[in-house]
């Protein structure tokens, strides 16, 4: 049976405690020769000596050595290290591996009867290892074959050699100035150490398919400014980069700045990302196969098939993503001061709705936009909306943007959502198409002239909610400085104007002695909120997304109840005079508003709100928005609105006919058309030239502008000879003047209020 060197001396002495030096030099540690050429003269070396004062045992005790070929790990498990002795102080060189150490600690578990071990590194620095250890081991049979496996287990952690012409090799050590990896190159004189960079680990090898399967190394160190343990990943590519190296150093990873020493640390990433884990890198937030990344790259659950996740591209802001408190404490603080107004159930419920909108079948995403007169408590909505996911302050951002700024906050927050603040600071330069694309949740395709090929298109699903003081539609036709501006339909059902009809339930404010107006009650009420929205935060929304991975089938079942419900509630409500047919548009943003429904009743463990106020209030804003947005297709309304400004506009343009005769005459050269006055305002009608009319109606269709006037009874169409057909145009009368053409649109006069 093999023994460690001076076994048999050692326990001669039947000393209680003794000493074990494990390491390929452990020889030299005890005892060196000042003489290289007579090796006969040994002499305790300075470790050995400062190692004996710091145990308080005399420095002519003998240690128990373990070297060479008995450090192999299979040699360790058989091996006699100890036998009687009741505690051992072990000193662990650099060169002992964990799979080497852990060999040992199931050797001692296993075959002696020690109560007590201290572990030193060579620096006689006390390791965090309990003293106990081995008694635990020996108690918990599975803990000590998880450590024999390990001993068994390819080293991970253990540097690989990267050989250079000198036989270089890089490992981690402590000279007693710098900590870290350090390039260790043997020569004639012996061992010449370069340090190269604080201690980091390489924990994986990453891919972002989204990406074109690029390819990462994952390391993990902590930043030596304030200790925080930094993930980080480098395209595989870039490793040696200049670019890379300070961007870590940014980071909090100290490197040598000399760069002929970077190739190495480049090469040993490398090396070591080839035996690391496969991770998944993404670029954006929200649901990844069945997990959940929060914009500031924490993981809720797991991806289906286990796989670690990382989020390449966190936000700037991401540590307002923390969370500050406890369920209750938010709740208390926060979400029972939603009761009793509208438009705060409406903003948090939206809030909640957000990364379900990723799960549920046929759940598109939209905004509210909430507008009003300024300090009426619009930003109450926003702080309360926020402080589901993160900071309720701090987290809005401004509408002060440019188009790609916007866009690229809209992806940071996938799944999840973005309060935008103020929509009369945009500027003219983004353009009014940024709302149906942020909507829409696609980015322009872009090309890329130097590869012949286009960009990726990045996609996202976004929740925003938005406030201003005007409505969506007004603000954009005052800053683009156009006054027969209109939103289109498609913008105005993804992109809903609510307007703000202030705060009603001031709670404990509203009875305060302290706050004798309306006023004064609801600047408390709202200074309150936005102070408790930034103090308890970020906990509302990881319990809901929690519940939201444990109950996707649940919400499906209650989303399609709901949305019948909405949708019956709906019709009974509509104006007689719009037909069933008419309400496509409308009744889209009806299953909207009962996605709202659907979250609200399935997170009142987490809000506290009851079925009745939730129902209640979401129709009730429904309602709000429906009575803007107008009943029945929008489209045609718009094109009824076109075509009645344009007759208000060049009214003074037409020729104005009373019993076929021309009255007056216009002043301008162009032809409009006509105006014939007959006994009653329903008889008279207009003939209006097809082609100013319409230019001046927008960019609908002809076919559509033709339909929408037909159905809405302003078109007044001519019966063909043949008595058969029907044509849209009608022949002007004969008077004495020359018209461009031969007909014109026959319409009635808009309807006097």
């Amino acid at each position: 049976m093999a023994k460690v060197n001076h076994f048999d001396e050692v326990n001669r002495k039947g000393n209680l405690e003794d000493v074990l030096i494990a390491g390929d030099k452990a020889h030299f540690y005890w005892k060196n020769y000042p003489n290289h050429n007579n090796k006969k003269e040994w002499k305790y070396s300075e470790e050995w000596a400062i190692f004996c004062t710091v145990i308080q045992q005399s420095i002519d005790e003998t240690p128990l050595i373990l070297n060479g070929n008995l450090l192999d790990s299979d040699v360790i498990k058989d091996l006699d290290i100890a036998k009687n002795q009741q505690a051992l102080s072990i000193i662990f060189l650099d060169d002992v591996t964990e799979n080497q150490k852990s060999a040992i600690y199931a050797n001692l578990a296993r075959k002696t009867q020690i109560k007590e071990i201290k572990v030193f590194d060579k620096h006689c620095i006390l390791q965090d290892v309990g003293r106990d250890y081995l008694v635990r081991l020996r108690k918990n049979e599975e803990m000590l074959k998880i450590e024999e496996t390990l001993s068994r287990e390819e080293n991970t952690e253990e540097p690989i050699i990267i050989k250079t012409a000198k036989q270089a090799e890089i490992k981690y050590a402590d000279n007693g100035i710098k900590k870290g990896l350090f390039l260790m190159e043997e020569n004639d004189k012996g061992i010449n150490y370069h340090w190269l960079s604080d201690k980091f680990d390489v924990i994986g090898q990453g891919v972002e398919v989204e990406e074109g399967n690029l390819h990462y190394s994952m390391i993990r160190f902590k930043s030596n400014g304030n200790g925080e343990e930094i993930t980080e990943a480098i395209l595989q590519g870039e490793i040696a980069s200049a670019e890379t190296f300070k961007n870590l150093r940014n980071k909090g990873l100290e490197i040598n700045y000399v760069t002929k020493n970077h190739s190495f640390l480049a090469n040993y990433i490398s090396s070591k990302t080839i035996t690391s884990p496969k991770w998944r890198i993404v670029s954006s937030s929200g649901w990844k196969n069945g997990a959940y990344i929060y914009p500031n790259g924490e993981i809720i659950g797991e991806m289906d098939n286990k796989q670690p996740l990382f989020l390449r591209n966190q936000p700037i802001n991401a540590d307002l993503f923390k969370k500050s408190c406890t369920l209750e404490e938010w709740q208390e603080n926060v979400a029972k001061y939603a009761k009793g107004n509208d438009f705060v159930i409406l903003s948090l419920l939206f809030a909640l709705a957000a990364p379900v909108v990723g799960v549920v079948e046929n759940a598109p995403h939209f905004g509210i936009h909430i507008y009003g007169d300024s300090g009426s408590g619009k930003s109450t909505c926003s702080y309360i909306a926020n402080s589901v996911y993160g900071h309720g302050k701090e987290l809005e951002r401004s509408w002060s943007a440019t188009r790609t700024g916007l866009v690229n906050e809209a992806i940071s927050r996938n799944d999840c959502l973005l309060v935008m603040d103020e929509l009369t600071n945009i500027s003219q330069d983004v353009g009014a198409g940024i709302f149906y694309e942020l909507f829409q949740g696609v980015e322009k395709l872009r090309g890329q002239a130097e590869k012949d090929q286009n960009r990726r298109v990045r996609t996202w699903r976004t929740m925003i909610l938005s406030n201003g003081e005007r409505n969506y539609e007004d603000q954009l036709r005052e800053i683009f400085r156009e006054k027969n501006f209109k939103a289109k339909a498609g913008e105005l059902v993804r992109m809903l104007n609510i307007s703000f009809t202030g705060l009603n339930n001031y709670h404990h404010f509203a009875n305060d002695p302290d706050n004798t107006t309306e006023y004064h009650k609801s600047l408390a009420f709202a200074d309150f909120i936005k102070v408790n929205s930034s103090k308890y935060y970020g906990v509302a929304g990881r319990e809901w997304i929690a519940f939201i991975r444990e109950n996707i089938h649940f919400l499906n079942m209650e989303k399609d109840k709901n949305e019948r419900s909405f949708i019956d509630k709906m019709i009974a409500i509509k104006p007689p005079s719009v037909d069933d047919k008419e309400l496509n548009q409308i009744g889209r943003v009806a299953k909207n508003f009962a996605l709202l429904v659907t979250v609200g009743k399935c997170s009142k463990h987490i809000t506290g709100f009851t079925d009745e106020e939730i129902e209640c209030t979401i129709f009730r804003c429904f309602k709000l928005w429906a009575d803007e947005f107008g009943w029945g297709n929008k489209e045609k309304m718009q094109i009824i609105e076109n075509l009645d400004r344009f007759i208000q506009q060049n009214i003074g343009d037409l020729y104005h006919v009373k019993n076929k005769k021309i009255i007056s005459t216009p002043v301008s050269k162009k032809f409009v058309g006509f105006y014939f006055e007959e006994d009653t305002r329903e008889n008279s009608y207009l003939m209006l030239d097809k082609r100013n009319l319409i230019l001046e109606m927008g960019a609908f269709p002809e076919k559509k502008i033709i339909e929408s006037l037909l159905k809405e009874k302003r078109l007044i169409r001519t019966e063909r000879k043949d008595k058969e057909t029907w044509r849209n145009e009608s022949t002007y009368p004969t008077l004495d003047i020359t018209t461009p053409t031969k007909r014109g649109l026959k319409i009635t006069l808009p309807i006097e209020e």
